[in-house]
C-alpha cells in the first residue's frame, strides 16, 4: 500500500531541517560570524605555511632565495585573506548561504517527490499488471527472462513493472505527466502549474549539472514546495478511486 501520510511525514522533516538551518543562521551572534570568519583565515594561512614548509625540501636555490620567496608569498596570503574575508565580503557570503539552503531544500524535496512519484507508478502496475500489455503491445519478452531457475511469474511481473517505472522515470517531466494522465488514468495538474513544475525540474537539472550556485529566490521556492505537494496527493486521490484498497 502506498501512503500519502508517509510521503508528508518525510516533508514535514525536511522543513524542519532546513527551518532550523534558517533559524540557526539567524540566530548566529556578529561577534561569532566575526570569528567564524577569523578562523577560516585561520586555517588558510596554516595551509600556506605547511606547503611552504614541504615546498622547502625540493627548492633548487639556495636558502636565502627561498626564504625571501616565502615572505613575499606570505605577505600576499596575508593581503589576500583580508579582502576575501572583508566586512564586505562576509556580506555576499550570508546572501550566498541562503541561495545555497534554498538550494538544497529544492533539490531534496524533488527527489523526494520524484522517488513518490515512482511509488505511485509501481503501485499502479502491480495493482494492474494488463496495463503492461496496453502501454507496450509490441514489447517483446524472452524465453530466458521468463522461465529462468528460480524466478516465478510474479517475481517476472514485477520485474517488468520495475523496467517500465524506470524507463518513463527518465522521461522529461511533460512527458512524464502526460504519461500519468493518458495510461494511468492520473492528473498530476492543471497546466499552469505543469508549466511551474517544468521551471523547477529545470532548475533542479541547473543546479545539479550546470551551475551550482545558482541563486534559488525563496517565494519561487514556497510554490515549488506546494507544488511537489499537491501533485502526489491529487494522483494518490484518483488512484484510491480506481484501486481501493492500494492507496491511502
Amino acid at each position: 500500500m502506498v501512503k500519502i501520510s508517509s510521503y508528508f511525514e518525510r516533508l514535514d522533516i525536511v522543513a524542519i531541517q532546513f527551518r532550523f538551518l534558517r533559524f540557526t543562521v539567524a540566530q548566529l551572534p556578529k561577534a561569532r560570524r566575526v570569528k567564524f570568519f577569523r578562523e577560516l583565515k585561520r586555517e588558510e594561512t596554516e595551509r600556506t605555511k605547511k606547503a611552504f614548509e614541504m615546498m622547502k625540501g625540493f627548492w633548487p636555490g639556495e636558502p636565502a632565495e627561498f626564504e625571501a620567496f616565502k615572505t613575499h608569498q606570505l605577505e600576499w596570503t596575508e593581503k589576500h585573506l583580508l579582502k576575501k574575508f572583508s566586512r564586505r565580503n562576509q556580506r555576499f557570503y550570508d546572501e550566498f548561504i541562503e541561495d545555497g539552503i534554498n538550494a538544497s531544500e529544492l533539490l531534496i524535496r524533488v527527489a523526494h517527490f520524484e522517488a513518490f512519484m515512482k511509488d505511485i507508478h509501481l503501485e499502479v502496475l502491480r495493482a494492474k499488471p494488463a496495463l503492461l500489455g496496453e502501454i507496450r503491445p509490441k514489447r517483446e519478452v524472452k524465453y530466458e527472462d521468463v522461465f529462468k531457475t528460480g524466478v516465478s511469474y510474479t517475481d517476472f511481473q514485477n520485474q517488468e513493472c520495475m523496467r517500465e517505472v524506470e524507463e518513463v522515470d527518465r522521461l522529461g517531466i511533460s512527458k512524464r505527466a502526460k504519461y500519468f494522465l493518458d495510461n494511468l488514468k492520473l492528473r498530476w495538474c492543471d497546466d499552469t502549474n505543469l508549466e511551474l513544475l517544468v521551471d523547477v525540474m529545470d532548475l533542479r537539472n541547473q543546479l545539479s549539472h550546470e551551475t551550482p550556485s545558482h541563486p534559488v529566490e525563496k517565494e519561487f521556492l514556497d510554490k515549488a514546495i506546494d507544488l511537489l505537494r499537491s501533485i502526489p496527493s491529487s494522483c494518490i486521490h484518483e488512484a484510491e478511486k480506481l484501486y481501493p484498497g492500494r492507496f491511502k
